[in-house]
């Protein structure tokens, strides 16, 4: 099977669906199936990590909604040659584009939405939403009702789709998401980590690892880490933030909140490779009190590395993670990011090192990407 992915961009800053396009590619690939990519980015766009996958840059796209005069015949002329199409993400020209270019062909395409029809982006914020909302009545809604399936990474995701926009009408279907394996260089994976940053060797470290935006909730976990460092007279706790950022307005002010605290907290640029997964190994909790996050991978990594969660109501798989036993929830609030570092200050040694035994069964029994692919061939298969 040659199933072609269609995306606005392959850029990893601009957040987690190109991440999850390239590990389903991998999966597939893995199976004995071929994934392409096409995108609109500039023709000369290239991404180290996906230099085994067939990519397509057929823009530059124009502005944040990336109209291309290229795309809509590229799709007509080659769509013939891939068994399934599949439109990563919504309110984008990829996807009108894609479903002009596949009239009279046959091939049927899917709709992965990662989580951009949840509702909190209703009340974030509301001029956006009703743009968004009339787009969706003109175009987004038709795109969805005559796809050959919606695919969900998790029951919650689904639940939450339908009360965002009406006429809502989709054929849904839950694949999920994961990563490949558990990583397996731990030793190598730290020592890079602590050589790119010496002053964290031997500390205690709490991490945020992720698209620095205001839906993290990351100043609430500025706020939160200082009050209760200083409460417990805490100078030997790290927090460290690492992740890139559009907005560097919003990014100052965050280095302005984190002034004046009693146990240091440390901005780092985006991690990749063996600098990210020696972040996971290297701390003791990976903390997220985001307003909303649909899947994560960043979850997914962290707990394949047992490295215990601790984040909100507002993740669509914080019931899993609850359940599994493998990471603390809390409200998306200051109150309940502070409750969040409380409860796992108080832990014992023994009950720590219980949650990372169970946040790796966890990852290893809910988030392989091989799993998950499968459930997507056997969407696409029926």
């Amino acid at each position: 099977m040659k199933i072609l992915n269609t995306i606005r961009s392959i850029d990893p800053t601009c957040g987690g669906v190109i991440e999850a396009v390239r590990l389903y590619s991998q999966a597939l690939e893995s199976l004995g199936h071929d994934a392409e990519i096409a995108s609109l980015d500039a023709p000369q766009t290239r991404i180290d990590e996906l230099k085994n996958i067939p990519c397509h840059p057929l823009g530059p796209g124009m502005g944040n909604y990336g109209y291309s005069q290229l795309w809509t015949p590229w799709i007509s002329k080659h769509a013939k040659q891939y068994d399934a199409i599949i439109i990563h993400g919504l309110w984008q020209y990829h996807g009108l584009g894609t479903v002009r270019g596949l009239q009279k062909t046959g091939v049927p395409y899917y709709i992965f939405p990662h989580g951009m029809l949840d509702p909190w982006f209703k009340q974030a914020n509301k001029l956006k939403h009703l743009k968004k909302n009339i787009y969706w009545k003109l175009i987004e809604n038709k795109i969805l009702s005559h796809s050959k399936a919606v695919l969900f990474t998790c029951e919650e995701e689904a639940r939450l789709a339908k009360s965002t926009f009406t006429p809502y009408k989709a054929n849904e279907a839950i694949v999920g998401l994961g990563i490949e394996k558990s990583p397996t260089h731990e030793d190598a994976s730290k020592e890079a980590f602590f050589n790119a940053f010496p002053e964290l060797k031997n500390e205690r470290i709490l991490l945020h690892l992720g698209r620095i935006d205001p839906k993290k909730g990351i100043d609430n976990l500025i706020r939160a880490f200082k009050e209760i460092t200083q409460t417990k007279n805490l100078t030997d706790l790290n927090l460290v933030i690492a992740g890139p950022s559009a907005d560097k307005h919003y990014i100052q002010s965050l280095k302005e909140e984190a002034r004046g605290t009693l146990s240091p907290i440390h901005f780092l640029p985006m991690l990749s490779g063996p600098l990210k997964w020696g972040a996971f190994f290297a701390s003791e909790a990976f903390i997220s009190p985001t307003h909303q996050e649909n899947f994560g991978i960043v979850f997914a990594e962290a707990l394949s590395c047992s490295t215990p969660i601790l984040t909100t109501h507002q993740v669509n798989i914080h019931s899993t993670i609850e359940q599994s036993g493998a990471g603390l929830i809390e409200p998306d609030t200051e109150e309940g990011t502070r409750k969040l570092l409380e409860q796992w200050l108080n832990l014992d040694g023994h009950s720590k090192a219980l949650m990372r035994v169970k946040a790796h069964d966890c990852f290893k029994t809910h988030f392989q990407i091989k799993q998950c692919t499968q459930n997507l061939l056997k969407v696409i298969q029926s």
